[in-house]
């Protein structure tokens, strides 16, 4: 392979890397989900439970909001609760695996609230926290609008905050990196072709 050759392929490559780094920053997944959110009702919810830890036999009540900022539209509200959380009874609600289901018909610019009482049973060694999410579905529809979580600390439980790395960021920067290294091989070959072709000249 010739020099001019071999510059040009690192050059592309170079190129190419930058590229892929920029994609990775703003996010293909983020585009699409901006597109669909655009093509979505828009439903805000909030899930709180009102304590700032739990324990076995502790009696609570799961708040749950919902929000409808635009026409009106019928919807399911799910609340999944941890599996040792049991629900008390409600009224307008359908119970199964204690998996509790609301069908709602949100008028437009609503907001309406959820009262849930549930009691904590035995909590299962190793759970650090208790978890209930609260999703909203459009009509029959599988794939939730929107969700959210109630995560409670236990009581007695050290719940040490892990932080979770971002690939976009490390794409970013590792991209522009390998797009930077590129870029100068590439000025290089360059130069060395260039003054090759300076002696041959001379």
């Amino acid at each position: 392979m010739s020099l001019t050759h071999l510059s040009r392929v690192v050059s592309r490559a170079a190129v190419l890397t930058f590229l892929l780094a920029m994609l990775g920053s703003t996010g293909i997944g983020a585009a699409h989900a901006a597109a669909d959110e655009q093509a979505t009702p828009s439903i805000a919810v909030t899930l709180t439970s009102g304590v700032e830890s739990l324990g076995a036999g502790d009696e609570l009540t799961y708040s749950a909001e919902i929000t409808n900022r635009g026409e009106a539209l019928q919807v399911r509200v799910v609340l999944t609760p941890p599996e040792f959380v049991t629900v008390g009874s409600l009224a307008g609600a359908e119970a199964e695996d204690n998996e509790v289901t609301w069908s709602l018909t949100l008028a437009a610019a609503e907001a309406t609230a959820i009262e849930i009482p549930v009691t904590v049973g035995d909590i299962p060694v190793g759970e650090r926290r208790a978890t209930a999410l609260l999703s909203v579905y459009l009509g029959d529809s599988t794939r939730p609008l929107v969700r959210t979580a109630s995560a409670d600390l236990i009581d007695g439980v050290d719940d040490e905050q892990t932080v979770a790395s971002s690939w976009p960021t490390v794409l970013f920067w590792g991209g522009t990196g390998l797009a930077v290294v590129l870029a100068m091989v590439a000025i290089a070959l360059i130069l060395l072709l260039r003054r090759r072709r300076a002696e041959v000249q001379v």
